[in-house]
């Protein structure tokens, strides 16, 4: 009898890459990934599809997760989907499947979530992801690197497009946990058409589904999911999580103490 691998998932609510309270996450990721390797120099997967693999001007953090986890003890490994900086191949299949095998937990940048599912779709990725997920390997990231494993999110994607004048988007994601906002107290974005807080634009896309129920995480808040069951909350300051759910055209919030069953709530 085989024995099922433990699922863990790290998922980060955005903010600053140098924060204080960021550089803490980061190494709550290593330990986890060193529990999987058994060892005090485990191997972190970087995938920064999402980031424009470094490409898109305002998307500068590939180096410094590089550098981040290196200085944490790590080897560093990278998978690149998409449009790659000169000099660079887009990996295969067989290569994608090859680093993730080597690896000991996968950590997603954040960017454009619309970018990253679209590249995992197009290439038919999703099963490949989730098999590894199933089977114990460890995933985490932050903002789009959280979201894109939920049913559905909220996403910025198009300020990276036309960052002037931009509306949020709401996008379907992996299905591997419940709907997600990342960023809810981020409050208003520069160029954002509407001015409204990301927090009440998220209760607004809510509104328009009856009977759901999501997950907002603030910036610098963090959750692990443990076998898609029990969420704990991570912070570091007053940041947290809230349950949102609707019905009949109402939006209630939700803070989470500090952990919850999800199945007592999804």
């Amino acid at each position: 009898m085989t024995t099922k691998q433990k699922q863990i998932f790290y998922g980060i609510g955005g903010g600053s890459h140098t924060d204080h309270r960021m550089l803490r996450h980061h190494e709550e990721i290593v330990k986890i990934a060193q529990l999987k390797s058994l060892s005090k120099k485990p191997t972190i997967l970087l995938m920064p599809a999402a980031h424009h693999n470094g490409i898109h001007p305002d998307l500068n953090q590939r180096q410094f997760y590089k550098n981040r986890f290196t200085e944490l003890g790590c080897n560093i490994l990278e998978v690149l989907i998409g449009g790659v900086l000169h000099g660079e191949t887009e990996d295969s299949d067989e290569i994608i499947h090859q680093k993730l095998d080597a690896s000991h937990c996968l950590f997603v940048l954040g960017g454009d979530t619309q970018l990253l599912l679209k590249l995992i779709h197009a290439r038919n990725l999703k099963g490949l992801f989730t098999d590894f997920y199933h089977n114990g390997l460890p995933f985490a990231g932050t903002s789009a690197g959280c979201i894109w494993f939920s049913k559905e999110c909220m996403s910025d994607s198009e300020f990276f497009h036309t960052p002037e004048k931009w509306k949020y988007i709401m996008l379907s994601g992996l299905d591997l946990l419940p709907a997600m906002n990342v960023h809810d107290n981020q409050g208003i974005r520069e160029g954002d058409i509407s001015q409204i807080p990301r927090d009440r634009q998220f209760d607004a896309f809510m509104q328009k589904r009856d009977g759901g129920k999501a997950l907002a995480i603030d910036e610098f808040a963090a959750i692990c999911v443990t076998n898609n069951e029990q969420l704990e909350v991570i912070s570091f300051d007053n940041s947290g999580v809230q349950i949102v759910s609707s019905s009949s055209g109402n939006v209630y919030r939700e803070r989470i103490a500090k952990s919850i069953n999800l199945s007592d709530y999804f």
